[in-house]
């Protein structure tokens, strides 16, 4: 790892561990500039508490995701800033975009599957460039490019349910189906995260219960 990634980690997690916010993380990135490696040694920097388990940084600093909230535990906290930047640009929950990153990637921004997909909301090449992204292994980019997509499936269909079956098989599979697709894979992808979120599939709320916003990207190849 570079020393430029270890130095940078440590700053911007003290200005997340102070600000608690993720506008500290934006300002100090604009400050210095990021790397490759960047962001896998901030979520580990992030992620480390001193053995009093008081919930500090190399035993200084307090760590901002040690809160209940974070994904019941499992979102690394050098993360949280991320998923909470992406709820408020699309008026999405983050828990549930929280939900899907963790079944999608299981939180790991270098995670790429057979089929192509990439970063921590797996996104495909198609949907990537339509979304302006220029680094799929960005976690700023890649979330906030996943909560747009999402946030323009629930627009487009009406539910969470089957918003969640589009992003994960697609949203021709769902048109086709006329619902849920009955692949086992995207039935069991659906009812995890709606399970995660407390919620069973035939109780999943209409597009209309999360609010609309006027960043909505309407983009559908997947």
């Amino acid at each position: 790892m570079a020393q430029l990634d270890i130095s940078l980690a440590a700053k911007v997690a003290s200005a997340c561990a102070q600000a608690r916010t993720a506008q500290a993380v934006s300002s100090t990135l604009r400050e210095t500039g990021t790397t490759g490696s960047f962001w896998v040694i901030l979520a580990e920097t992030l992620s480390r508490k001193d053995t009093s388990g008081s919930g500090t940084v190399n035993g200084s600093d307090p760590v901002m995701g040690g809160r209940p909230e974070c994904g019941q535990g499992r979102c690394p906290p050098g993360l949280r800033p991320i998923f909470e930047a992406a709820a408020r640009e699309t008026g999405l929950p983050v828990a549930l975009l929280e939900a899907v990153a963790e079944a999608e990637s299981g939180f790991n921004p270098r995670a790429v599957s057979p089929a192509g997909a990439a970063g921590l909301m797996q996104l495909m090449p198609s949907t990537a460039r339509a979304l302006g992204v220029t680094d799929v292994f960005d976690p700023w980019q890649n979330v906030l490019a996943g909560a747009r997509y999402l946030r323009g499936l629930l627009d487009r269909f009406g539910s969470l349910e089957l918003a969640l079956a589009a992003y994960n098989a697609g949203p021709g599979a769902v048109e086709k189906w006329g619902g849920v697709p009955r692949y086992r894979e995207t039935r069991s992808y659906v009812s995890k995260i709606l399970a995660s979120l407390g919620r069973d599939p035939g109780g999943a709320p209409p597009c209309s219960a999360v609010p609309a916003t006027k960043n909505a990207v309407w983009v559908w190849s997947r």
